[in-house]
């Protein structure tokens, strides 16, 4: 009896192929429901045992076979040159599809696309399986899917095209590796993060556009012309502006802590390849006056995030639904857009030779940040459980005072310095009213 043919490099590019297929997402057939429809105890048992299942057999078993891949094509024996065993590859790759549909099918069984838009205001009580949890889930299950694993049968199509398996090759199959087995873990510990834990996730990256605005700011102010003014007779403005950026706004401990690892936060804003335009001199003190309100904003991201220490301030109530828990993700987002937003304003006040309109604009949406902080505020105060005392000597002190009613004073002063600046740029035959902002317009 003769031995079977070898396994060709045609036939595992073939077979990664159709892995790849497989990564999309299921069709959902169901009709679409507009309306919510109350889950009874034996459907949550039913559903909770489905999750546990996932989350301690598929995907720890998803993990071992990204692994045993990985040892197929024998990188191990650098400097020497890798001998991949393709028979090997391809009954590993035949074991990782069965098993990306079976998690995939029963992801998708928790959260149907078709049920997504909807947010649920009656599963108070559902603990793990309410649906903004199940929903993210369902999310990282498409990161994971469609990005992560996408891109890791990408890199192995090419590395077996090419026939080179070179040490470059090793290192990016590595790092796409160990990023599935990032998303992986994420999703197997789902059910023992909190609430609290898993609304957070975006808001890191909003935390860093802030960042990446402040600096460019900064930077702009820097480059621009000064306005000719006596050093002897600076007016109040300047004064005044002077005394708010070099504050302890700038000072924080907050502005001192490390880095989260987060996901991309986009506002799908076009990448700038030319360097901005120069502040005019006669709007340069409304640009400064604007540093302190986004500075105040950075810190309250790392406060509703993590405490000096790196720790958690708060949790949230358990028993909020998934509707109140979407709306304060909404709100905390929407901050750093209402910042993006007068932003905006103020560079097309910079680049107009008519200001009028933009004027307007920024009398009319000068306040939403303001709004949407307080907004935050209120939500938070509702919801607010303290996970650790944060002044030692006073234990009983009131974790949410620290926190945040001196942040919620001084973004108060800082928008009132703004409106100041703003008001005379023009003579004052206007009323300043503060607008009503709904975080969800932007």
């Amino acid at each position: 009896m003769s031995a079977p043919a070898p396994t060709s490099a045609e036939e595992v590019i073939q077979a990664f192929q159709m892995l790849d297929l497989r990564l999309d997402l299921l069709e959902d057939n169901r009709e679409i429901v507009e309306k919510e429809e109350f889950t009874g105890e034996r459907v949550l048992e039913a559903r909770t045992a489905l999750l546990i299942e996932v989350q301690s057999n598929f995907l720890p078993l998803l993990r071992q076979q990204l692994a045993d891949l990985l040892d197929s094509f024998d990188f191990r024996a650098f400097p020497e040159t890798p001998q991949p065993n393709f028979s090997d590859v391809l009954r590993n790759i035949s074991s990782i599809e069965p098993n990306v549909v079976n998690i995939k099918t029963f992801i998708q069984s928790l959260s149907p696309w078709k049920l997504h838009r909807i947010v649920s205001r009656i599963d108070s009580t559902h603990g793990i399986m309410k649906k903004f949890r199940c929903d993210r889930l369902l999310e990282k299950t498409v990161d994971l899917m469609c990005t992560d694993m996408h891109d890791l049968v990408e890199a192995y199509i090419k590395v077996v095209a090419s026939q080179s398996f070179t040490i470059d090759d090793r290192d990016r199959l590595n790092e796409l590796t160990e990023a599935c087995y990032y998303s992986i873990d994420l999703m197997i510990g789902w059910s023992n993060r909190s609430d609290h834990e898993i609304l957070q996730q975006k808001w890191p990256g909003a935390l860093q556009q802030l960042d990446t605005t402040l600096e460019a700011l900064v930077e702009q102010l820097r480059v621009s012309p000064r306005p000719d003014i006596d050093n002897n007779s600076q007016d109040e403005p300047v004064q005044e502006i002077r005394s708010l950026t070099n504050s302890s706004i700038g000072s924080s401990q907050d502005d001192r802590l490390p880095r989260i690892r987060h996901t991309p936060f986009i506002f799908n804003r076009p990448v700038r390849i030319r360097p901005p335009d120069p502040i005019k001199p006669h709007l340069r003190h409304l640009f400064t006056a604007f540093i302190p309100i986004i500075k105040l904003a950075r810190i309250f991201y790392r406060r509703v995030m993590k405490t000096p220490a790196n720790r958690p301030a708060f949790t949230l109530h358990e028993v909020l639904n998934s509707y109140d828990l979407e709306r304060l993700n909404c709100e905390v987002l929407s901050l750093a857009r209402s910042i993006e937003l007068v932003l905006d304003i103020l560079k097309a006040l910079n680049r107009t030779d008519d200001p009028a309109s933009s004027l307007q604009d920024l009398r009319t949406y000068a306040n939403a940040p303001a709004e949407v902080l307080y907004c935050c505020m209120a939500t938070i105060a509702s919801s607010f459980v303290p996970s650790a005392p944060l002044v030692e000597r006073n234990p009983s002190e009131n974790n949410y005072r620290v926190l945040f009613y001196q942040l919620k004073s001084d973004f108060y002063t800082a928008t009132e310095q703004f409106h100041k600046i703003i008001n005379r740029m023009e003579p004052p035959n206007f009323s300043n009213y503060w607008y009503t902002f709904s975080p969800g317009s932007i």
